[in-house]
């Protein structure tokens, strides 16, 4: 009975070793003056047409990640970079304005092949191009902008 539970310990960590082996070690993120090590989202939006999903994340540091996923064999791209103070602090101000949007808006997402999902934590907003409310315009437009500029960079 011990040799076989003996065996079968060696066996465990034989093949624990041989899993741990094949996975690729996690990418550091970029550390940047002021950045804080997973500072809280500030806000992230996902924008889709079609088969194409693009998902933006900004946190209170300015740091950010446009993640970007075509169809279903291309797997997700991402891209990381740093806002500079000036936009993240127009950004902020957006955020805030956004906080003063009814909830329940018409997002009109059976008439438009873009949908926006905004969060803005705690908030929820959920519309499409041509609907967006007027309050929340500025700020989509703004994370648009963004997701075409990261697009460019790649």
């Amino acid at each position: 009975m011990g040799a076989w539970r003996c065996l079968s310990l060696i066996l465990l960590v034989i093949t624990l070793a041989a899993c741990g082996g094949s996975h690729k070690a996690p990418q550091a993120v970029p550390t940047h003056a002021g950045a804080t090590p997973h500072a809280p989202q500030l806000v992230s939006m996902r924008r889709t047409d079609g088969a194409t999903w693009e998902t933006l994340v900004i946190r209170t540091d300015g740091t950010g990640d446009l993640g970007i996923f075509i169809g279903e064999w291309s797997g997700t791209k991402h891209h990381e970079f740093r806002l500079a103070l000036d936009e993240l602090a127009r950004l902020k101000r957006l955020v805030n304005a956004a906080e003063r949007v009814p909830q329940l808006v018409d997002a009109g997402t059976s008439a438009s092949s873009v949908t926006y999902v905004i969060f803005a934590p705690p908030r929820v907003f959920l519309t499409a191009k041509g609907h967006v409310p007027r309050q929340l315009a500025p700020l989509t437009a703004t994370l648009s902008g963004l997701i075409d500029q990261q697009e460019g960079v790649s």
